[in-house]
């Protein structure tokens, strides 16, 4: 499995970027908003050639559909294909980037289709049975060129909503937009090329958040600083090349989202880290300490995020059903629909502690 993360949003994936597995989608605040994503060329699904993943909210894949009826004598020959390259980014939200490149002489007519749905589980009930079942609206807006799928769901008083939003931001032909996804008529001359891209913004019923230059801006310039200015080890590179994975990977756990609201911003002079992706997103109280503390020798961040975040979620009241006291600390803090409508305690849950 291909998995992509960057703050609350996570994309797993087969290795040729499909999303047709149970345990596949794209995930947001702890609910998938994204339970099927399949592109087909001409009604087939073009086989992987290579990927790459340079950081954890990037990957590239290459992937090619033989031309039949290939002959030695041309003009079309056995080796002639269509090239489809896919580039993909996340957080928050995801961007999509498809080329298609006829590697032939001979020209090529066919109808490109990327198909999606959203079942819009809890990650709780990914591995079992769901709790809790609501209704999706399709909205089409064919002036945007735009797929909205919006779920909402009620239990007792509380009512949950989420939402995901397709959108073709560019492309070398008009797509046709319909209920279930985009598609698209490709006609190329020998050795053409065509482009599109999508956007797929997360709603959480509060607002919509997707990708953009200054996310993108932002993160990688953060990431870049920290590479150059923390800590390093001269060792053997058996030791040095562990260490420096590890330090990556700490900086790539950062929650960006939850520092903008538990702590008024996502600067870089505090990090509140991720327990673990895909099934751990969010505030985990144990987990955020112990990290902070292990890798105090690359710097206060993570363990001054850590005491900030924990000692704002301090209990201070007797609650039953959260296991909470006054003065305990949260064991986790959950945002998917099941912790919304409150149907598990772990909105905020301080058992364990």
């Amino acid at each position: 499995m291909t998995t992509l993360f960057s703050g609350y949003t996570i994309l797993c994936t087969n290795p040729d970027g499909s999303v047709v597995d149970g345990q596949h989608g794209l995930l947001h605040r702890d609910a998938r908003l994204l339970s099927c994503h399949r592109l087909t060329v001409g009604g087939e699904e073009p086989e992987l050639v290579s990927a790459e993943q340079p950081e954890s909210d990037r990957w590239t894949g290459v992937l090619r559909l033989g031309r039949a009826g290939g002959h030695a004598d041309g003009p079309l020959l056995p080796q002639d294909a269509v090239e489809v390259l896919l580039r993909r980014k996340v957080g928050p939200g995801l961007v999509e980037t498809i080329e298609i490149r006829n590697r032939s002489a001979v020209p090529w007519q066919c109808r490109l289709r990327v198909e999606i749905d959203a079942d819009f589980a809890d990650v709780a009930e990914l591995d079992g049975d769901r709790q809790q079942r609501g209704e999706v609206a399709r909205d089409v807006d064919l002036e945007h060129r735009r797929l909205e799928l919006r779920y909402r769901v009620r239990a007792g008083d509380r009512v949950d909503e989420r939402g995901v939003r397709l959108t073709v931001t560019a492309a070398t032909s008009p797509p046709s937009i319909d209920e279930h996804g985009a598609s698209f008529d490709i006609d190329l001359p020998g050795r053409g090329w065509w482009a599109a891209t999508l956007s797929f913004a997360v709603g959480d019923g509060r607002s919509w958040l997707e990708r953009d230059d200054r996310h993108e801006d932002r993160r990688a310039v953060q990431r870049e600083a920290w590479r150059a200015r923390r800590p390093s080890v001269s060792t053997t590179e058996r030791l040095g090349d562990p260490f420096e994975r590890a330090a990556d990977d700490l900086f790539e756990l950062r929650n960006w989202e939850l520092e903008d609201e538990i702590l008024g911003g996502s600067a870089g002079a505090r990090w509140i880290l991720n327990a673990g992706v895909p099934m751990f997103t969010g505030l985990f109280g144990r987990d955020l300490l112990t990290s902070g503390w292990q890798s105090a020798m690359l710097g206060p961040r993570a363990l001054a995020g850590a005491l900030d975040a924990v000692g704002s979620r301090q209990a201070v009241t007797d609650d039953a059903w959260r296991d909470a006291e006054p003065g305990k600390l949260i064991h986790e803090q959950r945002a998917g629909p099941l912790a919304a409508l409150g149907l598990t305690p772990r909105d905020a849950y301080y058992g364990s502690q």
